[in-house]
């Protein structure tokens, strides 16, 4: 029989009653034991409520020993708060007792702070106090070593008291210690003014002076700078005595007497007075600018004073004396030149080893930059004067089968270089833009008289003459020149660029010299054309002596066409091996054929009587002088390569205009209108004029037949 569900099943909202029925009674059979289900489900009921009635009575009692622990917890808590408030009044009653001790501690410590800062205080013022009295004591007997150290001292202790400056004691001290400085500074100048006799002789004791240096250095006072002012004055005395403005010694001539005098004067300092002075007061340099200060000065009354009657040779080699003195100058004392300045520098007598010292250069040749012009005109008499020279020269002296250009371009190119050097040494502003111009104007005379110049002439009043090998070597030699001098102008204007002043930078320009070159060389290729075709007018003489219009047959090549290619093997040959650039050959090539075949189809039209075998012979020789036009870019190469392709373009282009001409005159003159349907296919912009020439070719007397016969009116 089956049991109750369980109390899963029971204790659920929506309890399954009827498959609970079934479950317990699943048959008819099952309901013989209703009574025992009955009694079992009571039997539980029984038992649960049993068990509600104990859990019930549990939870009575429990509610009633929590109110009981509630009440305990409270009772705790208030015993905690009673104890924390007497802890907390213990500690408030502990910390005042500690702040009044503390308070007695900082005091004690404050007073003895106090009482050790002033006894420090008195005994650095009396160690001050005696210090200074001592030190006046010993400069007073110029014991100038032990007062260097003391006054070291002094100063110490003096900065101690920079803070004290509003206590009259201290103010007072610090008075009394700047007027023994003061006096110090003036007795030790004293002592300098002595020491140097009118000689420059130095007559004292160096050992005290040396150390009066030392003191100087310390004391940082203005005498200082008169110390060193007054000696390299008193070293320089003679100097002015010995070169008067009346006096020869003076004069631009003689200024490297002027250079050789500071030197030995360098020379007694170095190995007399040097050692007197600290390196860093900079006394040999210091002199070195006060001289040059002095000479630019001299120099420039001596300039003025001559007036007209300056020697420009004098003035040259005095500006070349003066910038490598200048540059002696700047290695001996390692200072950096500085070109971008334009006035000349000058030495500050204050300077320090911190403070940037001044640079050399221009020092004493900024004066002759007022007369650059001069050297700016005799640059330009040199140069005209080179040009002369090789005006005056022929080309053949001119030639060296080492170089491949004229030896003028590169002396005078190497001449514009040193010029460049030079001026730029002088000045590197207008004096050096009015040497650009003389640059320029020599470029154009150099293109004018010497490149162009020195082209071959062919054609003459009395003669017409082919060009010789040699005078295509020339011609060759003129290219590889005014090659190499275009590139070298660009160059040089880069050059002159990056020296001239930024300001005057965009006042350069050498774009019409550059030009000139260029169209020199282009001129020069136009007479090489013009010397093979020279060459070939025996060739073409000989094409108008044939009898073209009575031959019988068609033969091998003309004897034309094989001079032609004898010609053209020889003069190319030359032509490559001469050119130093293969740009220009090709060049070359192309305005060769456009030029050539311009002549050969002239000399065709020349020709008259042009039998139809005639024509043919021509087909066949214009074939043959095209093969040699189509080698003309390789020739003399070892491993010839293809002929480019805009090459044989043009090539084509020039033998097709011949070869449509020989085509026309082949066509029958019968019937008329074949003819002229032939000539416009060939020419289809032809006019009555072309027509007219190949009838003059073939010696036909249909011309005068057009007004009447309608074929000849599709041409007009």
């Amino acid at each position: 029989m089956a049991s109750p569900p369980g109390s899963s099943a029971l204790d659920s909202e929506h309890f399954p009653t009827v498959d609970c029925v079934n479950t317990l009674f699943p048959n008819e059979m099952a309901l013989w034991g209703l009574d025992t289900v009955s009694d079992n489900i009571k039997a539980h009921i029984d038992q649960t409520d049993s068990q509600i009635q104990q859990v019930m009575r549990t939870q009575v009692d429990t509610e009633q020993q929590s109110i009981q622990e509630v009440q305990r917890t409270q009772l705790s808590i208030q015993e905690l708060y009673r104890l924390i408030s007497e802890m907390k009044q213990r500690a408030e009653l502990s910390q005042g007792t500690v702040l009044n001790i503390t308070q007695d501690i900082k005091s004690l410590d404050n007073a003895k702070r106090n009482l050790i800062a002033a006894i420090t205080v008195l005994k650095r013022m009396h160690m001050l106090s005696t210090a200074t009295d001592q030190l006046r004591i010993i400069c007073d007997n110029g014991h100038y070593k032990e007062a260097s150290h003391l006054l070291l001292a002094v100063q110490e202790l003096q900065e101690y008291f920079v803070s004290y400056n509003r206590i009259p004691e201290v103010v007072t001290l610090s008075r009394r210690i700047d007027t023994l400085k003061r006096n110090l500074a003036q007795r030790i100048r004293q002592d300098f003014e002595v020491a140097f006799n009118d000689q420059g002789v130095c007559t004292g004791d160096k050992a005290q002076l040396k150390d009066a240096c030392e003191i100087m250095d310390l004391l940082a006072s203005p005498e200082k700078d008169r110390i060193r002012s007054t000696y390299c004055a008193n070293q320089l005395l003679p100097y002015s005595a010995i070169f008067q403005p009346s006096d020869e010694m003076a004069s631009l001539e003689n200024v490297s007497r002027r250079y050789a005098w500071l030197r030995r004067v360098l020379r007694t300092h170095d190995e007399e007075h040097a050692a007197i002075f600290p390196a860093s007061w900079h006394m040999g340099e210091l002199m070195c600018h006060q001289f040059a200060e002095l000479t630019r000065k001299q120099l420039t009354d001596q300039i003025v004073a001559s007036g007209k009657d300056l020697d420009v040779p004098s003035l040259l080699r005095a500006m070349q004396l003066t910038l490598s003195f200048e540059k002696q100058l700047e290695r001996r004392f390692q200072v950096p030149a500085n070109p971008a300045t334009g006035d000349p520098s000058t030495f500050e007598a204050d300077s320090t080893p911190e403070s940037p010292r001044s640079s050399f250069a221009r020092c004493i040749s900024s004066c002759f930059e007022p007369y650059l012009h001069l050297y700016i005109e005799s640059e330009e008499t040199k140069i005209n004067a080179l040009i002369d020279n090789f005006k005056a020269k022929s080309i053949h002296s001119e030639e060296d089968s080492s170089i491949s250009v004229l030896s003028s371009s590169t002396d005078l190119l190497y001449f514009y270089r040193e010029s460049l050097a030079r001026c730029s040494s002088f000045s590197t502003g207008q004096p050096l833009l009015d040497l650009v111009q003389v640059f320029a104007r020599g470029l154009h005379l150099y293109t004018s008289e010497i490149l162009m110049g020195k082209l071959p002439k062919l054609y003459t009043v009395d003669e017409r003459r082919p060009m010789s090998h040699d005078e295509l070597t020339q011609v060759c030699l003129i290219i590889n020149t005014a090659d190499y001098c275009l590139s070298s102008t660009a160059q040089l204007e880069k050059k002159l660029v990056a020296t001239i002043d930024p300001a005057m930078r965009d006042h350069i320009q050498l774009g019409p010299q550059r030009d000139a070159f260029f169209n020199t060389i282009h001129a020069s290729i136009k007479s090489l054309i013009r010397g093979i075709e020279s060459c070939c007018e025996s060739a073409f003489s000989a094409m108008l002596k044939i009898p073209w219009g009575t031959l019988e047959s068609v033969g091998d090549q003309s004897d034309y066409v094989t001079m032609v290619i004898a010609t053209l093997r020889l003069c190319v040959g030359v032509i490559r091996r001469s050119l130093t650039n293969g740009r220009y050959i090709r060049t070359f090539c192309d305005k060769f054929v456009e030029s050539f075949t311009g002549k050969y189809l002239t000399t065709l039209q020349r020709c008259r009587q042009i039998s139809e075998v005639g024509a043919e012979q021509m087909l066949l020789d214009i074939q043959a002088t095209k093969t040699i036009l189509l080698e003309m870019p390789s020739m003399g190469m070892d491993n010839p390569p293809p002929p480019p392709s805009l090459f044989v373009k043009l090539v084509n282009k020039g033998v097709s205009r011949i070869e449509a001409i020989l085509k026309a005159i082949l066509a029958p003159q019968e019937p008329i209108s074949a003819m002229v349907d032939n000539f416009l296919l060939l020419f289809p912009d032809a006019t009555l004029g072309g027509f007219q020439v190949v009838l003059d070719l073939k010696a036909s007397h249909l011309f005068i037949l057009w007004l009447f016969d309608p074929p000849f009116t599709k041409i007009i």
